[in-house]
Formats: structure tokens, sequence, C-alpha cells
């Protein structure tokens, strides 16, 4: 089916977007995958209509235009389509994508994170090792602030060689202790590499999963094929989600598919290893167990040191 027929019978013909959206496909032939997608619907929008069928034509574009903008951000590409003096607005420079394009779509990878995360409220550089004590830990010769910079050290390297090679972390330790911090950390190095990475409380995650099975809630529906597709899934809060056989599902599941795509995943819990059989099935914790690096951090609430500090 020809370009301007499958967004035209969806579009407005005249309309601005209408103009953006062919211009840019026209562009970019490495989208005809998601042409063809948008074809196949089309023509199954035009049958329903034939079979006088109600169908919900609103949902149909929805999907559409996330077929569309999942790769090419186009909205975002029109702001700085001519500002760029390298490739003039185009995107590809010498065959290749241009800097201006991939700057885009970081940007935007950093937006995904803030929406369930403040990422830019966390890096490595704000991070400060002084706040563990340096009481030493029972039954090493190590303190805990010797301990925790070897962990913080581990994290840096960890977000700086990052590849979907990597290996899953398991980070454990009592709140308060920067697991988040640490872990969004790492989410903020990725996404200005431009590695696909998601950031997400384990419990939120399964809540809006219910809701896209049980309430028809399709907005969440891409949000359920990324968890097990991106180069990197962070899940945090492990431990206090309400359990239940659709929670259990939901949680083998993602581990289960991300440990056989062997796609990178960073837990972050207040369970220590030992207490996992006390929460979970066995599959669950066979599937942590024998895939997952354990990352443990020591100390005492160190929020509560921080709190003091700006009160001084």
């Amino acid at each position: 089916m020809d370009k301007k027929i499958i967004l035209g019978s969806l579009f407005r013909s005249k309309s601005l977007e209408y103009k953006k959206k062919l211009e840019f496909i026209e562009k970019n032939q490495e989208f005809e995958n998601y042409l063809t997608e948008i074809s196949k619907l089309s023509i199954k929008l035009a049958k329903m209509k034939l079979n006088k069928i109600n169908y919900q034509r609103d949902e149909l574009i929805k999907k559409i235009n996330y077929l569309i903008s999942k790769k090419t951000f186009y909205e975002k590409y029109y702001t700085v389509k001519n500002k760029c003096m390298l490739c003039g607005g185009s995107g590809i420079l010498n065959g290749k994508t241009c800097k201006c394009f991939e700057n885009v779509i970081k940007n935007n990878k950093l937006e995904i994170l803030n929406k369930y995360l403040p990422i830019k409220d966390f890096s490595f550089h704000n991070f400060d090792i002084n706040f563990y004590s340096n009481e030493i830990i029972t039954g090493s010769k190590r303190s805990i602030r010797e301990k925790m910079r070897e962990t913080f050290e581990y994290c840096v390297s960890y977000a700086n060689n990052f590849s979907i090679n990597s290996p899953n972390l398991f980070i454990t330790g009592k709140t308060g202790l920067g697991k988040t911090h640490i872990s969004a950390s790492i989410a903020n190095v990725l996404a200005n590499k431009n590695f696909n990475v998601l950031y997400f409380s384990l419990p939120n995650l399964i809540q809006f999963m219910e809701e896209e099975k049980f309430f028809n809630k399709t907005e969440f529906t891409p949000l359920k094929n990324e968890v097990m597709v991106y180069d990197c899934l962070i899940l945090d809060d492990l431990g206090t989600e309400f359990i239940n056989p659709f929670s259990v599902s939901v949680i083998y599941n993602i581990l289960n598919t991300r440990v056989m795509k062997k796609l990178p995943t960073i837990l972050n819990t207040n369970l220590k290893l030992s207490k996992l059989e006390d929460k979970y099935d066995e599959r669950i914790v066979s599937r942590i167990i024998g895939n997952f690096i354990p990352i443990r951090f020591f100390g005492d609430d160190i929020r509560q040191k921080k709190m003091i500090c700006k009160e001084r």
C-alpha cells in the first residue's frame, strides 16, 4: 500500500502533523517495517468497516503513532532539523546517523527515565562516600566506608563499560544506604551513552501490568513489551510488592525472559539473598541466585545524616 494512502487514511492530509510524518518516513527507509505493520492495520480497519463492526478508530491511530515514534522521535527531530550545521537537518552524515539526531534520541531516553524517577538528581558525581562510617564490619577487617568505596567503584566501572553482555546485578541492603542513588546513576550514564534503559519500581510495574491485563488499559502495552527487550532494565523495591499468583507470574516472566535473552537486569531490594526463599517460589529464587551478581550495601541510614547536614 502506498505510503501516502496509508497515512492519508488516518490523518487529515492537509494537517502539518501528516506532512511531517510523511516527509520523515520518505527520507528514512529503515522504517519500512513500520509501514508494513501500519498497512496490515489499515486493511484490518477497512475490513471491519465493511462488516460494520464498531471499531475504536482512536486506538488504531494511537498504535500507529506509537509504531512511528518508537524509533523516529520525529517531533524532537524537527526541533533540531534546521540547527545542525553538519548534516543540514537530515539527521544523516556520510551515510551514518548524525550527532544531532543521536542527541535527540539521548534526550528522549532521559525524558522517559525522568517520568518514573528524577534521574537528573542522581549521578556518581554527587554520591558522597564520606557519609559511610569508618566502623569495622563484623567478621571483617575492613570498614564500612572501605567496602562501600569498593562497591561504588565497581558500579562506576559497570556503567562506564556497559554492554549487552554485562552481568545482572542483585543490589541488596537496608533502607537508606544509597541503592536507588547508585542504580539511578547507572541508568543516567547508560542513557547518555544511548543505551535503551528503563528504571521502574517493581510494585508500580506490576500494577500497570495488572491494569493492562484486567482493565484493558492499552497505554501500558508498549511498556510491557519494552520491559522484555530494553538493553538494561532496573527494577527497584523488589520484595515490597504484594505477592499473589499474578505478581509472581510477572516477576518470573520478566526474569526468565531477560535471562534467556541474556539482557542485563539490575534488582534493588532490602532482602538478603538468604531471605529470598521466604518470599518467592523456587523458580524466581533459582533465577536470581544462578544469574545475578550479589552486591551488598553496608552501614546505617545515610539519609538521616544528609538531613542533619542540610539543617546545619
